[in-house]
């Protein structure tokens, strides 16, 4: 097998960046998995396919994970349980240049 890192997820539109994630996500190390699996779930979760997108498409492994340590790293700001569901709170990502992602609540 190949450089595991090296591995680069393409998608030809947004709507695939989830299928070409877990195609990517299947060829390497457990603990890799895990990382990008939780990069990808952020990044959905707030900037959806097209944020995937935009960030990923047509990057490697390696740069992924390096351009993402910052949200690895985070620790939540709060955390606990309602009603049986678990949940952890994070501060708001910015952008590189710190600027926030878009309009304050």
């Amino acid at each position: 097998m190949n450089n595991p890192f090296d591995l680069i997820v393409r998608a030809d539109d947004p709507d695939n960046m989830i299928s070409a994630f877990q195609i990517v996500i299947r060829e390497v190390p457990r603990e890799v998995r895990r990382k990008l699996v939780h990069i990808m779930m952020s990044v959905a979760m707030t900037d959806g396919n097209e944020g995937l997108f935009h960030r990923f498409n047509g990057r490697s492994v390696a740069e992924i994970l390096e351009n993402s340590k910052e949200s690895l790293e985070s620790q939540p700001i709060a955390s606990g349980e309602v009603e049986g569901v678990r949940f952890e709170l994070f501060e708001k990502p910015g952008t590189p240049d710190g600027d926030s992602l878009g309009p304050e609540c």
